[in-house]
């Protein structure tokens, strides 16, 4: 029987696991690529040193990693999204200290992969500046009630790929949202035009308000 009799056959199961903070990257990048689960990853609060790699996921499931509880969950490497065609969630992380290891100098950078969701998240540049959330190569990237905060610039949309920010906040942010080449950010809820920021960037693409504007 082939992987898509199995699943076609069982359909997709879900599965919980609970670890600690400490244990995130190592377990992320422990599991098969080919995800045939809805699987949530529930994470204790504390400090992820090291950054987190989300890379080249498929399949008919879904990774949702969220942090348990109220204490914070701090990433201070940030977090690389890189070529996922399934759907990638991150709910209530803290992200601070340093950059992604990439080149794109942002604490979360999505590349090539579609959808990727923000949930609740935070985004603090303190010292580092830098893109908040960055998003390339045809990517899908929704962020719902985040905020970003002492920023280079709080959103990065380009290459393709389509922001959404529903009910997102942001303060002293050099730029707000910044689009180029083809990229497409959109507005919505209680998220205000600059997310923050002195200005808004466009070289190539275009940003919309919540009231359906182009800014």
């Amino acid at each position: 029987m082939s992987v898509q009799e199995a699943v076609e056959k069982t359909g997709v199961s879900a599965e919980t696991v609970h670890i600690t903070a400490a244990e995130l990257p190592g377990y992320i990048a422990s599991l098969p690529r080919l995800l045939l689960k809805n699987l949530s990853v529930v994470v204790s609060g504390g400090t992820v040193a090291s950054a987190l790699n989300i890379r080249g996921f498929y399949g008919p499931g879904r990774l949702w990693i969220q942090r348990k509880g109220d204490a914070p969950l701090v990433l201070t490497k940030g977090a690389v999204v890189m070529w996922n065609t399934l759907q990638i969630i991150l709910t209530r992380l803290t992200f601070q200290g340093e950059h992604a290891p990439d080149s794109g100098g942002a604490f979360v950078e999505v590349y090539a992969s579609s959808p990727v969701s923000l949930e609740h998240c935070e985004v603090d540049g303190t010292g580092a500046g830098g893109w908040g959330v960055l998003a390339t190569s045809g990517s899908t990237v929704h962020l719902n009630g985040c905020t970003v905060q002492k920023t280079h610039g709080a959103l990065l949309c380009q290459s393709g790929c389509v922001m959404s920010a529903d009910d997102c906040a942001g303060a002293d942010n050099s730029m707000g949202g910044t689009v180029y080449y083809g990229g497409l950010i959109l507005l919505s809820g209680s998220t205000p035009n600059l997310m923050g920021g002195a200005a808004n960037g466009k070289n190539g693409g275009l940003i919309a308000s919540a009231a359906g504007t182009v800014l």
